[in-house]
């Protein structure tokens, strides 16, 4: 049994984020309309004679026999996430199994950190429609505003707590930046949503052409990418590391 165990929590800010494919008449509609008209439409959609609804507006999906709302419109993203640039804070809850009660009391000597960035991945639509369509695809892309929780990380550890060693990854949409991986001495924390809860505070849509070779899907990282992400990340530990003497020494 280790002989520390830490609880990693994210900020107040996040949501769900969902990027999938649609048809081209339905980008094509609603690509220079307000937004706020196209998110009542799209959660409208959810609702048996919704007046939110655009009668003019074409189907979503090419064989429109149901709607399983935003959210089951994924093909490309599916995150539930903080927001890239929240707050983190550490707690040390050493004792305690991680699936207990105790283990999510709050730690008055909490200490608020900020994880190293590791990489990004990107998947972002262009709004005008390209001339030449081939490798191309129609997407919608739409996110759920939230403030709540969105996940907590558990790091069990022979070591004291390094924030050094907390690095995290995101993803980059038109709409938002959400965090989609945390790790702590380059091993990956699965997130825990057991205790998470949240309040809807806006929702965000978007539609557009996506160039599928640019999106950088999980998938394309492969082990040698992963082995330059860590280098880089070792560089730049160094590199502060060569600071903090320099800075010592001039003060």
């Amino acid at each position: 049994m280790s002989k520390f165990l830490y609880r990693v929590d994210g900020g107040r800010y996040g949501g769900e984020l969902a990027i999938g494919k649609v048809t081209a008449e339905f980008v094509r509609y609603w690509q220079d309309k307000d937004q706020d008209d196209l998110v009542s439409h799209i959660v409208g959609m959810d609702w048996e004679d919704s007046e939110d609804v655009d009668p003019n507006s074409p189907a979503p999906y090419e064989d429109m026999d149901y709607w399983n709302n935003w959210y089951e419109c994924d093909d490309y993203e599916h995150e539930n996430g903080y927001y890239a640039d929240c707050k983190f804070s550490v707690h040390d809850v050493s004792g305690n199994d991680p699936e207990s009660e105790e283990a999510q009391e709050w730690d008055e000597d909490a200490i608020d950190v900020e994880p190293t960035y590791l990489m990004s991945r990107e998947c972002y639509a262009d709004k005008e429609e390209p001339e030449d369509l081939e490798g191309y695809t129609p997407v919608l892309c739409f996110h759920s505003g939230e403030k709540g929780g969105f996940g907590q990380w558990f790091i069990e550890t022979d070591e004291p707590f390094d924030p050094k060693k907390l690095a995290f990854t995101q993803v980059e949409t038109d709409l938002c930046e959400l965090v989609d991986g945390m790790y702590y001495d380059k091993q990956h924390l699965e997130t825990v949503y057991d205790h998470m809860d949240s309040t809807g505070k806006g929702y965000y849509a978007y539609v557009g052409w996506l160039k599928d070779e640019w999106w950088d899907s999980q998938d394309k990282y492969t082990e040698e990418n992963w082995k330059d992400i860590w280098a880089d990340y070792d560089d730049n530990l160094e590199w502060e590391a060569k600071q903090e003497v320099e800075n010592d020494i001039a003060d």
